[in-house]
């Protein structure tokens, strides 16, 4: 067995091969906003576009601000809206009996190009419309200074409501969709409604006084399925969770039913998460050549459709290699599982998705994704490959080594200064191998393992925690 000088150690851990990771490979790092919802509506703000409270008001703290804008994810027009009904079906309502002549209220506008605002109110009867108000307001009306409007309704007199549908849009969603424009402006306040005596009755929350906080927080580094989703779901689709096996915290990824019946299923990834072309476009850049991945994973599988995982590597935007697999059955704790790869070429770009399939219940946990890199490589040498992981280690010290040949090596683990405090004799099969070594018992600091073969030695330091 060849000897090794400390210079030699400490030349061959700063000169090793290192590694490149996903972003936020252990989901350490979560995003928390804050979402403020008006009580008593549905509102854009639920899907997380633009309905605010103001405290520019006419009466009280706040008024309601709609701003109409793009969505980055999606690419499309997106604008603040609140209604007391249904908007996908556009039914449903609160119930209303007051015969109301006009319904009134304040209103700020900054309306862009030829879009078109609007405000209204449909006043029902047995489910059959009775009455309807409707305000467009288009850049014309556009005022900086409180104004009050009021619109009648055209109820009969001889007719009672049982229920009404209020709503308002800061674009032309009503009309005829013409004009729709990023940055068109509307703000509401003190909204009520006025019989022909004068008598006066209110929505509720008319005055847009009472805001509930939504605490959300999104996966950093990641596009994810919580696009699709409204803030009010039970549970959502990506969350964070302590469950872990390194660092605090892992990915969780449920299947949810929204309250309109739809199932979103979790999925984070790199690249664009809603296209369903192959490859998707996007990706982290990546100009690494892995020999292989490893991660824990743990799931519930309930129906027929497993989770998958999918890592594809990409070269001047053409796929140059990937690797899929898929779960099915459920695990009752952590499982590591260790993919490898074949890299004719350096990728420029790294792919990763995860998916929990659409069986309502089912869920998906991934922790502690790392890619292992070769180390030490020469043309002529038995031991090709080598990576330690976790860096900065706790209690134990993984290794995946790719052999050129059936052998036998040592192992040392040393200290900083040379002495050998941890000394192995390793059986390796030509291929990957993949074996774990007990560090816990080693104060924490900086330590350099090495390996030696008949006719070669490498060596790289790591961190004992």
């Amino acid at each position: 067995m060849k000897k090794i000088t400390f210079l030699a150690l400490l030349l061959g851990s700063l000169f090793a091969t290192g590694q490149n990771q996903l972003p936020n490979n252990s989901f350490e790092n979560w995003t928390a906003d804050t979402i403020k919802t008006p009580d008593g509506y549905v509102s854009s703000a639920d899907y997380k576009h633009k309905t605010l409270p103001s405290t520019d008001a006419v009466s009280g703290q706040y008024s309601l601000y709609m701003e109409t804008e793009v969505d980055s994810f999606f690419n499309d027009t997106s604008a603040g809206f609140i209604v007391n009904f249904d908007p996908d079906n556009f039914s449903g309502g609160v119930p209303f009996t007051f015969h109301a002549d006009s319904l009134c209220g304040y209103y700020k506008a900054n309306i862009q190009g030829q879009d078109t605002a609007w405000i209204f109110a449909m006043f029902k009867f047995n489910g059959t419309p009775i009455g309807m108000a409707s305000l467009p307001i288009s850049a014309n009306e556009n005022t900086s200074t409180w104004t009050r409007f009021s619109v009648p309704t055209g109820m009969p007199s001889m007719f009672n409501p049982d229920s009404m549908m209020f709503g308002a849009v800061s674009s032309n969603y009503l009309g005829s969709g013409i004009g729709i424009t990023s940055g068109s402006v509307l703000m509401l306040d003190s909204i009520y409604f006025k019989s022909s005596s004068n008598a006066v009755d209110t929505l509720n929350n008319y005055d847009f006084e009472r805001w509930t906080d939504n605490i959300l927080e999104t996966l950093d580094g990641y596009n994810t399925s919580a696009v699709w989703e409204d803030i009010h779901i039970p549970m959502h689709t990506v969350e964070k969770v302590t469950s872990s096996t390194n660092g605090n915290f892992a990915v969780k990824l449920n299947n949810v039913v929204n309250i309109y019946g739809d199932t979103i299923g979790g999925a984070i990834s790199t690249a664009d998460i809603s296209t369903p072309n192959y490859p998707p476009p996007g990706g982290t850049p990546f100009d690494w050549s892995p020999i292989s991945v490893t991660y824990d994973f743990q799931c519930n599988r309930t129906g027929s459709e497993p989770a998958y995982i999918d890592f594809i590597f990409k070269k001047n935007g053409a796929v140059i290699e990937s690797q899929f697999r898929s779960y099915g059955i459920s695990t009752t704790s952590y499982a590591t599982e260790t993919i490898n790869f074949s890299f004719s070429q350096t990728p420029d770009t790294l792919i990763f998705r995860a998916y929990n399939g659409r069986t309502p219940g089912d869920w998906f946990m991934i922790d502690n994704i790392v890619f292992n890199y070769p180390v030490g490589i020469t043309e002529n040498i038995e031991i090709l490959q080598a990576i330690a992981y976790p860096v900065p280690s706790k209690d134990n010290l993984n290794f995946t080594v790719n052999s050129k040949d059936d052998q036998e090596v040592i192992l040392q683990i040393s200290s900083i200064d040379g002495k050998v405090l941890i000394n192995k004799q390793i059986t390796l099969s030509a291929g990957i191998n993949n074996f774990t070594v007990s560090v816990s018992d080693l104060p924490a600091g900086n330590y350099i393992y090495t390996f030696t073969t008949n006719d070669q030695q490498f060596s790289k330091s790591f961190i004992k925690e």
